[in-house]
């Protein structure tokens, strides 16, 4: 009897402890205490009673409107033109008004959040969707998308079990391979380095191409500066200038479109920054000096230039800093200095992402001396990223058919559907459907040196929504042709 009452006790203790609340009210960020329950909160069917923008916004309107609905269940997230039906839900409790602050900034609209710990709930499928939910209570909800703040009420606990059947037979339509490769809506985001001649300065300038087959096979091209990024809620540039304020520094800039006020995310060097990569969330470039040896590749998260650059090991742990050993040791030797003379720990920041026949490949610059002067050489590095670093170097061509398709080709990037493919030659590129590779369907000329510096993939509902925002840009005049 003794025993079944202390186990009693016991029980009704750790009850009690679960029961207690978390204060985090001295918190400053997204904080961390995740609920466990098996259904999550936002579960249901909703209406949006409110739209208010956060901030002065070069984002486009928003086409979630006042009166619209939303559906949130674990097969199907919709939300009008965004859904996806394999959401994995995720939450933790915040306190809302340093979440908003944290997040958006000092706008006004942030400051009459709530200023209390309450439950974020993060939406994503992997791929394109995702989306964060602050929840008021068990029948408000705020959440920010394109540059507004929206405010909805609960209808329904549940979802139509109709739509969401319509939704998943919709995907499993398009994953089965039943609609075919010449009807699928794709689009690119076709980052371009070119390096041009400016009063004997070698100069580089940023351009992205936004290139859409719809599905009835029609071309679209559009031309933006800068590098245009797709996030994972939100749109982002990267822009490249010279500051002469003080004295001449070549910065780059990353900032989320929406949001107009100035960015302090920034890197400035006295040296010739070069980007050699940029993905949604990372950024890679060569930090060289003009005419001089000794150039170094650095990377760096996107929202966070101006902190310290990865190291080898952030990107693939104690493996990745074996394989930068052995393999500068072996190009050493080749090269017939003693390995000894290579400090990797010196190195472990020398790290980047360039293109090479086709593939993103991590790669370091080797500093030697060699007959009274110091030489650098590119070395690749074969290692397999531990992050999200989007390099998808498994390709699905081969670089014998490109070269065959296009003898003088310099890249190329092809669809993860394997429905288009866009080539580049030293003077324009080339885009190839999947049923014709022998003629390309459009052409765009290039001018000067030209090197790839980014490749987004987008399909169906979100080629739409990318061109949408795409076009809120400021747009430059882009000369294409299509082949009939």
């Amino acid at each position: 009897m003794i025993r079944i009452k202390t186990a009693i006790l016991m029980i009704s203790l750790l009850l009690l402890s679960s029961c207690i609340p978390v204060n985090t009210s001295s918190q400053t960020n997204d904080n961390i205490v995740t609920p466990k329950a098996s259904k999550h909160s936002v579960q249901g069917t909703w209406g949006i009673e409110s739209k208010e923008q956060i901030a002065d916004s070069s984002n486009g309107k928003a086409d979630l409107e006042k009166g619209d609905e939303l559906y949130f269940d674990p097969e199907l997230v919709l939300m009008k033109s965004r859904y996806t039906t394999t959401p994995v839900f995720s939450s933790k409790y915040v306190n809302g008004k340093n979440y908003f602050l944290y997040k958006y900034g000092n706008h006004e609209a942030v400051q009459a959040q709530i200023d209390k710990n309450l439950e974020v709930i993060s939406i994503s499928d992997g791929e394109r969707f995702y989306q964060d939910i602050l929840m008021l209570d068990h029948n408000t909800i705020l959440f920010v998308y394109s540059g507004y703040l929206y405010r909805a009420k609960r209808k329904s606990d549940t979802v139509d079990k109709n739509l969401i059947t319509e939704y998943i037979a919709l995907d499993r339509e398009i994953l089965s391979g039943s609609k075919s490769l010449e009807r699928i809506d794709t689009a690119l985001l076709l980052g371009i380095r070119t390096a041009d001649e400016i009063e004997g300065r070698s100069v580089n300038n940023y351009h992205t191409y936004f290139i859409r087959k719809n599905e009835e096979g029609n071309i679209t091209v559009y031309l933006t500066r800068d590098l245009f990024i797709p996030r994972q809620n939100s749109y982002w540039t990267a822009e490249h200038f010279m500051d002469y304020t003080k004295e001449p520094l070549e910065v780059i800039k990353a900032k989320d479109i929406g949001i107009k006020e100035d960015s302090k995310n920034s890197l400035s060097s006295k040296n010739k920054l070069i980007t050699t990569f940029v993905d949604p969330n990372y950024i890679s470039y060569m930090d060289t000096k003009e005419g001089e040896p000794g150039s170094d590749y650095n990377m760096k998260e996107l929202d966070n230039l101006s902190g310290e650059p990865l190291k080898i090991t952030d990107l693939a742990g104690a493996t990745g800093l074996k394989i930068l050993s052995e393999t500068t040791s072996k190009e050493a030797a080749g090269l017939g200095i003693d390995p000894k003379e290579i400090d990797v720990q010196e190195e472990v920041e020398n790290i980047g992402i360039v293109r090479e026949n086709g593939k993103w490949v991590f790669a370091t610059n080797l500093h030697y001396e060699k007959e009274g002067s110091v030489k650098t050489k590119k070395v690749n590095l074969n290692i397999v990223p531990n992050n999200d670093i989007d390099m998808d170097s498994e390709k699905n061509f081969s670089w014998a058919k490109i070269k065959n398709m296009v003898p003088d080709a310099i890249d190329a990037v092809s669809s993860p559907k394997e429905d288009l493919i866009v080539i580049q030659s030293p003077d324009e590129l080339l885009i190839y459907s999947h049923e014709d590779t022998v003629y390309p369907i459009a052409s765009i000329p290039l001018y000067g040196s030209s090197s790839i510096v980014m490749e987004e993939w987008a399909s169906e509902r979100f080629s739409s929504l990318w061109e949408e925002a795409f076009k809120s840009t400021e747009r430059i005049p882009v000369e294409y042709s299509i082949n009939q």
